[in-house]
Parts: C-alpha cells; structure tokens; sequence
C-alpha cells in the first residue's frame, strides 16, 4: 500500500511567463507494451496516476525495464 503525506501541502510554482509545452510521445517497444499499460493501470488504480482527457503540459514516457523484468515508467522531462 503507498503511504502518503497528510501534514504538508504541496505547491508546484511556475514563472508567470511559462508557455505549456506539448510532445509527442515516444515509440514504446512492442515487448514493453503489455507491462507499460499494466505499470499505468497499476498506478491509476493506487491513485498515483489519474485519467484525463487533455493537458496542455505533456512530457513522453521512458519504460524501463528492471531486473526483475517489470517495467518502471519514467518521464523524459529534459525535453520540457
């Protein structure tokens, strides 16, 4: 179960001038593909991730695959 923090709220600060940026996503290798879309309903699901329909900011998705063979999803945020 993930634990969360209740004592502390967040605030993300952006420059007043900040444009949204928009990315097209990267190609997911077909043998990553199932365990990419079980990764994000498993996050969905603990309420890591939650479904939208659009976002003005987007950053592409990197899977990984760990030594265990599941994948980690990371995002490629050095391209924002």
């Amino acid at each position: 179960k993930l634990g969360h923090c209740t004592k502390v709220q967040a605030h993300i600060q952006l420059k007043s001038d900040a444009i949204p940026k928009i990315f097209k996503p990267r190609p997911i290798p077909f043998a990553y593909l199932t365990g990419v879309k079980e990764e994000i309903e498993r996050n969905v699901n603990a309420g890591i991730l939650e479904r939208i329909d659009t976002s003005p900011w987007t950053a592409p998705i990197v899977p990984i695959k760990k030594p265990n063979s599941k994948i980690r999803i990371c995002g490629d945020f050095k391209v924002t």
